[in-house]
């Protein structure tokens, strides 16, 4: 991994510890950044990066993701659209 690069710290539910160790990232760090993102239960996580300023991005698991208007099949109309 080189500097300035994202790194993952946990892939499909499992977390990286070797990748951890390497940022000094703990685990209570990483369970309060995850609850910041209204993440309670890591086996909702397929992605979880920490960006190179620090931030913390997560990716859940599709089951788990808010549903969207497109999922239920349901289109705003153009006129809608424009306010």
């Amino acid at each position: 991994m080189k500097s300035g690069d994202p790194t993952v710290v946990i892939q499909s539910g499992k977390i990286l510890e070797d990748n951890m160790k390497k940022m000094r990232y703990t685990i209570d760090y990483l369970n309060q950044q995850l609850r910041e993102k209204d993440v309670f239960n890591i086996q909702e996580v397929l992605y979880a990066l920490v960006e190179t300023k620090g931030t913390l991005t997560v990716l859940k698991k599709p089951q788990y993701r808010n549903v969207t208007m497109q999922d239920l099949h349901l289109y705003i109309s153009s006129q809608e659209n424009c306010l």
